[in-house]
């Protein structure tokens, strides 16, 4: 049986939101993802192997004229063996929602597919249950219980307004901490680590941020001396997610400690993460500092930021093609209607690679801010220099420029928006 690595669909916490939720360039926040399951690829190569004997069985039996069934996802073998039950996981694992491409941004198309994964993954937890009642080997047990935990990750991400989903997933984790086998033991602990920094970033945490860093950094290393580049990537995220909360110091501290530890190297994950959190300190390096933005805007006039002078300015990096971006959105006009009138502005910077489907967009949101756009095809997209010089590594990232031109706080999002705002234009009554 073959377990197959996850893809971060959703999340109502905030540090899988986080990972999920960057469109991102180099290791950044994809690296964590990546790293999800260490078993990932061996388990991945042995599910096309299985995948590829399965066709070929198929076309074998199609040449013998026997008519070949289509996979019913939402079906359960009835009476089945546990042979059966196991190649019903194995297909239902490969199984993909048939999503037409030009629906894919269409609410309600969304809304269907996230409603048949968490149908299939149902059916998962039901099937996994009823194997693992039965006497397996302990192969067959650990591949079993690792799907059941997916598939309640699953359920967890899709369902997240579930309360008890979130619960079962966060038992099922702490289980396999405690689990007598060392994979899934492994898996647990880490997933453990993920879930107390989930609590960390809501506020919903008896540790504090201090405490989680210090453990984090007594990790940095493997038993054999070597960098420990899961924890390290771990602990980088968690240096975003204290940015996100405002806490600059710490996030600074966290990012220099990861490049202390690595050093030099000439391992590509190594000078990736090197550079990523050379690129966070950056960003982070220029709270308190004039903002120096100029460019072209969307039209193909000069942008001037002296416009804003004594005004609270927004610089938002985002695209129309990244969906964290646009989830974003609703908030940033919410915060742009309520405070526009006491001295509220937003220049995006667009990182789309066309003018047109930049000012389509724009004109169907009916957004009326100034948009940044580089009329230079080679520095579009992540190419920007903007991106380098605001230190730049996913997007949505946002800056706040205060009434007298510096930039006052970065990676702002959510919430965190209209507290900021509130503060430094007072209240809306």
């Amino acid at each position: 049986m073959s377990l197959i690595s996850l893809k971060a669909l959703r999340s109502n916490s905030v540090f899988r939101r986080v990972i999920a939720s960057l469109c991102v360039v180099g290791l950044g926040v994809s690296a964590l993802l990546a790293a999800d399951d260490d078993a990932a690829l061996k388990a991945k190569e042995a599910a096309q192997a299985a995948q590829a004997a399965d066709a070929t069985a198929k076309k074998a039996a199609a040449a013998a004229g026997e008519k070949e069934a289509e996979f019913d996802p939402f079906t359960i073998p009835a009476k089945a063996d546990k042979a059966a039950l196991i190649a019903y996981l194995n297909e239902l694992q490969q199984w993909q929602p048939k999503v037409d491409p030009a629906a894919r941004r269409d609410p309600d198309a969304q809304k269907k597919l996230r409603a048949e994964f968490l149908r299939s993954r149902l059916n998962m937890i039901q099937v996994t249950d009823k194997l693992l009642r039965d006497k397996l080997e302990e192969t067959e047990r650990v591949e079993v219980t690792k799907t059941k935990w997916s598939a309640h990750r699953y359920q967890a991400m899709l369902d997240d307004e579930n309360k008890a989903a979130l619960e079962a997933y966060e038992k099922m984790t702490a289980e396999l901490a405690k689990d007598a086998d060392p994979e899934l033991a492994k898996l647990g602990t880490r997933t453990m680590l993920m879930i107390r920094i989930d609590r960390l970033a809501e506020e919903k945490s008896q540790e504090t941020p201090r405490q989680l860093v210090t453990e984090l950094q007594s990790q940095f290393k493997t038993a054999d001396g070597q960098p420990n580049l899961e924890i390290l990537n771990v602990t980088g995220q968690l240096g975003y997610i204290l940015e996100m909360l405002g806490d600059y110091p710490l996030a600074t501290e966290v990012y220099a400690s990861i490049l202390k530890e690595i050093g030099a190297s000439d391992n590509p994950q190594l000078a990736r993460l090197i550079e990523s959190q050379q690129t966070a300190l950056k960003r982070l390096g220029l709270i308190g500092k004039p903002v120096a933005l100029a460019g072209k805007m969307a039209d193909g006039h000069d942008f001037d930021f002296s416009q804003y002078k004594g005004k609270v300015v927004l610089v938002d990096f985002w695209a129309t093609w990244c969906g964290p971006c646009i989830a974003e959105l609703p908030n940033v006009v919410e915060n742009y209607q309520k405070y526009h009138s006491k001295g509220f502005e937003i220049v995006g910077i667009s990182l789309d690679d066309e003018v047109e489907k930049l000012t389509a967009f724009v004109k169907e949101k009916k957004l009326p801010w100034t948009q940044l756009f580089s009329p230079d095809e080679s520095l579009r997209g992540f190419e920007d220099p903007l991106v380098k010089q605001f230190g730049v590594s996913g997007i949505p990232a946002t800056f706040l420029v205060d009434k007298n031109g510096n930039i006052a706080a970065v990676t702002v999002r959510g919430k965190r928006l209209g507290k900021l705002l509130a503060e430094m234009l007072g209240e809306v009554k």
